[in-house]
């Protein structure tokens, strides 16, 4: 496969459901974008199918845990190899939340605890028990979705330059004045540009 991982998911079903079912905690850590823009839905229906199996086999007094790590190409790491050689292409941010969004309605009524605990994720607030939470969480993903192109890229940009935290810092003026600062004396750049300009700065979070 593209992302060597040294077992198969068949692999990690068992694995995890012994975990599991032996009493112990365990914590599953996903990376949204990994799968490539080519393998996106392969990546999420694949994902999905071993956290619902896992998340089954898991006491209620115990559910599986699952962290979220947003997937950056990391300059001399084998992938990052393959993204300058045009053999992977990483999704931008939009692309993410579409991924996270698809993995959610997914994952159905699977019983787990969702945490997004790290620098490289776009939304931290996106996290609860599911599947109560999930719809609440789908809407902060539409909230983000919804939102004009440039309007994501700039929240993007803001997020990966430590400016925001969440959605409602971008309606903070005094933010927005310092992000659009990064931008003062250049050309303003197209949504695209800030959008590929972000997925970059995913790197510098490692």
């Amino acid at each position: 496969m593209a992302i060597d991982k040294g077992c198969t998911s068949g692999d990690l079903i068992a694995a995890g459901e012994n975990v599991v079912r032996a009493g112990l905690e365990l914590c599953f850590y996903l990376m949204p974008g990994l799968g490539g823009r080519e393998a996106t839905a392969a990546h999420v229906a694949g994902s999905a199918r071993v956290l619902r199996a896992v998340a089954a086999a898991a006491p209620p007094e115990r559910p599986l845990v699952v962290r979220l790590r947003t997937a950056a190409a990391v300059p001399g790491t084998p992938l990052a190899k393959r993204e300058a050689a045009g053999e992977f292409v990483l999704p931008d941010d939009v692309e993410v939340a579409k991924e996270l969004r698809d993995l959610l309605e997914q994952l159905g009524d699977a019983r787990l605890e969702l945490r997004s605990d790290h620098a490289l994720n776009l939304l931290p607030g996106l996290e609860g028990s599911l599947p109560d939470d999930r719809d609440r969480l789908i809407t902060m993903l539409d909230e983000f979705l919804v939102l004009p192109r440039d309007e994501q890229a700039r929240y993007a940009v803001g997020v990966r330059l430590g400016i925001y935290s969440d959605l409602g810092d971008r309606l903070d003026s005094q933010r927005r004045a310092l992000l659009e600062q990064q931008f003062a004396g250049y050309r303003q750049p197209t949504a695209d540009e800030l959008l590929q300009e972000a997925t970059a700065l995913r790197a510098r979070f490692i």
